[in-house]
């Protein structure tokens, strides 16, 4: 995976910082958690939110010898529309490769409000609508336009466009409204 996309490169170019509180939802097995936890230190916190525990123990797994990861990561398999995040903790949201399979809109974009902090962030990295050997269906895949829309539709204004790879894009967001 780390041809087609970079992991630390990305998170450069974002705005997560030390001492910051990030929900990474939809963790997966941690391609992006680990690296965010080394950003954020032990003064900040990672929140690493996935329904599938084979791949929250594959995080566990990364995470041991992690000088940050136990410290700083919590790991909660429940789902990304109903996280059990405290009320406006957080910093930074972020997303990777799962904002094409949000399936009840409404309910994500209520608990990603819900979360967030006045004016936090929201990253999304995700899929450019091609076909590629790799990665979800065409089908499933958001144009970057429509996904531009999605986001700012559901109170999260695009403020940057990243480099995020091949056949991904990539957005910084930043919470508009409640």
């Amino acid at each position: 995976m780390r041809s087609l996309i970079d992991p630390e490169n990305i998170l450069r170019n974002v705005g997560i910082a030390k001492g910051m509180a990030v929900a990474d939802l939809g963790c997966g097995q941690g391609f992006f958690t680990i690296p965010i936890a080394s950003i954020v230190g032990t003064e900040g916190k990672v929140y690493a939110v996935d329904s599938d525990p084979v791949a929250l123990d594959y995080l566990r797994e990364g995470m041991k010898g992690n000088n940050v990861g136990e410290n700083v990561i919590e790991i909660m398999q429940t789902n990304m529309s109903s996280t059990g995040i405290p009320d406006h903790s957080i910093d930074a949201i972020f997303l990777a490769n799962v904002f094409h399979d949000i399936e009840d809109r409404a309910a994500f974009f209520g608990e990603a409000k819900r979360i967030c902090k006045p004016g936090g962030m929201l990253i999304d990295v995700d899929w450019e609508k091609v076909n590629t050997a790799r990665g979800p269906p065409f089908k499933l895949r958001i144009p970057v336009e429509e996904a531009k829309e999605i986001l700012s539709g559901n109170g999260f204004k695009v403020v940057k466009s990243i480099e995020a790879g091949q056949n991904h894009y990539g957005f910084v967001c930043r919470l508009v409204s409640k």
